[in-house]
């Protein structure tokens, strides 16, 4: 059985969850479209419907409340600020619950707050939809 061949079978076999994925990855782009879209219409530190994709998207429901409140805060205050860096939130976002997470969710923040809606979402961000 070729390459081409043995792959073709591999995706029939597993037809189910490979719809699956196809499925959930549609989903997030089309969310993450929405978010962006929504970002500079929005007060995102007080839209609930805003804050539950979110949370959805980029996988932060086990963060305390506090924090994410802090977070949507900050995103608030800093959307459209193609100058803030880790050193202006890491005193804002940095607490022992969320260390392990911290660099993930600070770059997501950085790429958010600089986000210009003219631009369509690059392949880092489609693969980290994935």
């Amino acid at each position: 059985m070729s390459q081409d061949h043995w792959i073709l079978h591999r995706i029939q076999q597993n037809q189910g969850s490979v719809f699956a994925n196809v499925t959930k990855a549609r989903r997030k782009l089309e969310t993450y479209c929405l978010l962006q879209a929504a970002l500079f219409n929005l007060d995102v530190a007080t839209e609930p419907d805003y804050q539950k994709k979110y949370i959805w998207l980029y996988g932060m429901r086990r963060q305390p409340i506090n924090w994410l409140n802090s977070y949507f805060s900050l995103l608030q205050a800093k959307k459209g600020n193609n100058a803030v860096s880790f050193t202006d939130i890491l005193p804002t976002l940095s607490t022992p619950v969320c260390r392990q997470r911290l660099s993930e969710f600070c770059g997501q923040f950085l790429m958010d707050t600089s986000v210009a809606l003219s631009l369509p979402a690059g392949p880092m961000v489609v693969l980290s939809l994935l």
